[in-house]
């Protein structure tokens, strides 16, 4: 199997000795610090080449390029746009979508992995639905998320109506028909029989 990804560079980064750091130098520490960042930068994006040759699922390679990329994102430019172009040659290689990029509320670098789908899934698990816990049903408690992109496409007041929609615009019939039960606008309980013994 040939290796879509941008070649690594050079051999790994040699990080110095702990013993001949001064203690009393930042510029020394640092330099330290920096040089083992570098190093796990490397050992990280040698992993993924590894699982790509051995025919590893696309979401183990995927995520391990694009851990690599969050660690090349602390060290600087250079080693982000490298890394960002490892993670895109292997995802356009593949025509993968389900994941994507975005700075979080910190300000960090950060590739989310959702639901890997090829040209052949089509829109096909595209699409969640996440419920807000104590919402009140005005307020559209059911949100329909899209796992190429994180963010919020539509809400509606209950989940059949959300999986009506995640359906449609996935070009699928719904999973799961929902019928009224025989309690189906009922305010009262009505008794349910039991078998003698089972009490």
């Amino acid at each position: 199997m040939s290796l879509v990804l941008t070649p690594l560079p050079g051999p790994a980064p040699i990080v110095p000795d702990r013993d001949t750091v001064d203690s009393w130098s930042l510029a020394s520490l640092d330099a330290y610090l920096d040089a083992g960042d570098r190093l796990s930068l490397h050992a990280a994006a040698i992993r993924a080449v590894q699982l790509e040759q051995q025919g590893a699922p696309h979401l183990k390679v995927v995520s391990a390029l694009g851990g690599a990329e969050m660690r090349a994102a602390r060290i600087g430019p250079d080693e982000l746009a490298f890394h960002v172009a490892r993670l895109d040659a292997y995802s356009n290689a593949h025509n993968l979508r389900g994941w994507y990029r975005y700075t979080d509320r910190h300000g960090k670098h950060t590739i989310q992995v959702n639901k890997l789908r090829t040209a052949a899934d089509g829109d096909v698990g595209r699409y969640y639905t996440h419920r807000l816990l104590l919402a009140n049903p005005a307020d559209l408690p059911y949100w329909v998320v899209d796992r190429d992109t994180g963010r919020t496409v539509d809400r509606y007041a209950t989940a059949a109506e959300a999986a009506r929609w995640i359906a449609a615009a996935e070009g699928r019939p719904p999973r799961h028909r929902l019928t009224p039960g025989p309690l189906h606008g009922s305010r009262t309980v009505a008794a349910v029989p039991v078998p003698a013994g089972l009490l």
